[in-house]
């Protein structure tokens, strides 16, 4: 059981507005290409009940991996059981790594 005052993996690291990029599976090369999503964070902290009350960031989809999810909301849970570094992170408007929307 997590104490009270600790912090879930990504809670507290991005603001809304903030360009993220959310991994749907650990990026492996076996696994290639990786599947995400790239939007912007529109709610910082929501309980999502559909997620077992999982403690989310609300994302409004501007690209995707997989070419369904564009132009929706999505949830990217702050944590989870089987977290890893890198699962969630902060893309510049300006990557190169992004496509033109």
């Amino acid at each position: 059981m997590m104490p009270e005052n600790e912090l879930l993996k990504y809670e507290g690291k991005f603001e809304v507005g903030d360009l993220i990029r959310a991994f749907d599976c650990k990026p492996r090369p076996e696994r290639y290409p990786d599947e995400f999503i790239e939007g912007v964070v529109t709610e910082e902290a929501v309980t999502v009940r559909s997620m077992g009350d999982a403690l989310c960031m609300v994302v409004d989809v501007k690209h995707d991996s997989l070419r369904n999810r564009v132009g929706s909301s999505a949830y990217v849970p702050l944590e989870l059981g089987c977290d890893y570094d890198g699962r969630v992170i902060h893309v510049s408007p300006r990557s190169t790594l992004t496509r033109k929307w």
